[in-house]
């Protein structure tokens, strides 16, 4: 796992964060168990604040950057596959001080 922050201007931020899952062992259907892939999960969140002499901050992030398929397995045989993981997804931010 990896986190980070970089400043990339006065009031501006680049967040990345990574995971990354070697290859798995887990239950794919009823009884059935199988080896899964490797899987990278990156995301990135910029974050600009000072805006509104200080008091609205706004946000744009974008989580599971590659779209990778990931799933997450059982570690018993619980009667269904993997639960998947949603793919590609934004998500904004404001937040203002009153």
């Amino acid at each position: 796992a990896a986190n980070a922050s970089f400043k990339l201007a006065q009031g501006l931020t680049a967040n990345p964060s990574a995971v990354y899952y070697s290859g798995r062992r887990g239950f794919s259907a009823p009884g059935v168990t199988r080896r899964f892939n490797d899987a990278l999960l990156a995301n990135l969140f910029i974050r600009r604040t000072g805006l509104a002499k200080g008091r609205l901050e706004l946000g744009l992030g974008i989580y599971n950057l590659f779209n990778t398929p990931f799933g997450y397995l059982q570690p018993y045989d619980g009667g269904h596959a993997e639960l998947p993981l949603r793919s590609r997804e934004l998500a904004v931010k404001a937040a203002y001080k009153f």
